[in-house]
């Protein structure tokens, strides 16, 4: 693989999120739920789910008592809704 394949790769998941209207990328959006679950509640919206934020929530509902829910609200956009 060669930088050219990794650049075009990086510019078409950025400009997926660049024209959504997700408040958040994915890349952010599993890190967040911690702090928020911490704090007692939260939400943001971001692209589809990825497997880790699907994981972190898994996680952290082992620890807290903690509602997480994932609602796709349109098409491609999700809310993810904490407390």
């Amino acid at each position: 693989m060669n930088a050219n394949f990794f650049t075009t790769c990086a510019c078409k998941a950025a400009n997926r999120y660049l024209s959504s209207e997700a408040v958040i990328g994915p890349y952010l959006a599993d890190q967040l739920l911690l702090p928020m679950a911490l704090a007692g509640r939260g939400r943001y919206t971001t692209l589809r789910p990825s497997l880790h934020l699907k994981t972190n929530i898994a996680v952290i509902r082992k620890f807290l008592d903690m509602e997480i829910t994932l609602k796709e609200i349109k098409s491609g956009l999700w809310l993810v809704n904490v407390g």
